[in-house]
Formats: structure tokens, C-alpha cells, sequence
């Protein structure tokens, strides 16, 4: 984990869900809610994506999901240090969690985020996450993904990004551990000069 002062602030997500008074109360420069408090804008901008017909893992996290995490970055701001977001599985046997997390970066507006899945270990279970990323015009995105899981645990994972003209996303993955492990990756570059690495 960062040392303290090297993050603007975390948000902790345990078996799925994020939980009142664990992480950061807020996170300056940022707006932090979840998708069932906004469930109209939720349900317009990222509801119908992705496809359950080629995702069917991530239509069940969106059938079992509870108390998921939404940030959005306000236009043009630029948020000076990583944004640490813990996804904690318990150590409660064979649970299966459905960890959402919907980040919103609007025009001209930059981040760097920390997702870091961890467990108990040794507790047998299923981590099934999806991530939601849309980018507004000019927009940067960091995005640091670390899975350190025990042994006996099974992750799935979806990142679904669209990134508008001119905005570009930087992603780097990192498996250390689980029993089955999968990772899908699907990218819109939605219009000129969008680009991923």
C-alpha cells in the first residue's frame, strides 16, 4: 500500500460493497457517490454496457451488485495525487462478491488510480468485478491495477473504457496470485486522436 501523503485518498470496497466509514470520507476535487443513488444517470450512461451477450459474467454483476462505487472527475480538474481504491474480500467462505466501480472523467479533467484487489487469503471465494471508464474529450486517465488474492480464490474481470477525441488512457495490469484468474479488456476509441497503451 502507498504511504500516507503519496495518495490524494482511498475508497475501500469489502466483498463488493462499499462500506460507511472505511476509506477516505471524501476525496477532495472529487465527486464520490454510487451507481444506486444515481440510477437514472447510471442507467443511461453505463447500464446498458457491456453486452451480457458477450460478458455474461459482467450481467451478473450487474444482477447482484449493491453499494458500488461511482467517482467522477469535474471538468478540467487535475487530481495531483493517485486515487488508491482497495476492492477487500473477507474472509466469509465461498461468497461470490460483484464489485462495481464507474469512474466518470470529463473534459480536459486528469487522474491516476490505484485498484488493488486483495483477500484474507486462504479463504476460497469469488471476486467478480467490473470497472466502467468513460473519458471526455482532452482527458487523461492513469490506471493501475494490482491483484494480490490467495490461492484458492477465483477473480473475473472487466474494464470497459470509452475514451472521447483527444483523451488517452494508460493501463498497466498485474496478476500475483488467485487459482483462476481472468481479465477481459474492451476499449472504445470513440473518436480522433483517442488513444490506449
Amino acid at each position: 500500500l502507498e504511504p500516507p501523503g503519496r495518495v490524494a485518498g482511498g475508497q475501500i470496497l469489502l466483498d463488493g460493497q462499499r462500506v460507511p466509514g472505511l476509506g477516505a470520507a471524501s476525496l477532495a476535487e472529487l465527486e464520490v457517490t454510487d451507481p444506486e443513488s444515481r440510477w437514472s444517470a447510471f442507467a443511461d450512461g453505463f447500464a446498458g454496457a457491456p453486452a451480457a451477450t458477450r460478458y455474461p459474467l459482467a450481467a451478473l454483476n450487474t444482477a447482484f451488485t449493491q453499494h458500488g462505487l461511482w467517482l467522477r472527475v469535474p471538468a478540467g480538474t487535475i487530481v495531483a495525487k493517485p486515487v488508491h481504491l482497495v476492492v477487500l474480500s473477507s474472509d466469509r467462505p465461498r461468497l461470490a462478491s460483484q464489485p462495481r466501480i464507474v469512474v466518470d472523467v470529463e473534459p480536459g479533467a486528469r487522474i491516476t488510480l490505484i485498484q488493488h484487489f486483495v483477500d484474507t487469503m486462504g479463504t476460497r471465494g469469488w471476486t467478480n468485478s467490473v470497472t466502467q471508464l468513460r473519458q471526455g474529450p482532452g482527458s487523461s486517465v492513469e490506471l493501475y491495477r494490482f491483484q494480490r488474492h490467495g490461492a484458492e480464490r477465483t477473480h473475473t474481470s472487466l474494464l470497459t473504457a470509452t475514451i472521447a477525441a483527444g483523451a488517452d488512457l494508460h493501463a498497466f495490469y498485474l496478476d500475483l496470485g488467485g487459482e483462476l484468474v481472468r481479465n477481459d479488456v474492451e476499449i472504445s476509441l470513440a473518436a480522433p486522436g483517442a488513444r490506449v497503451e
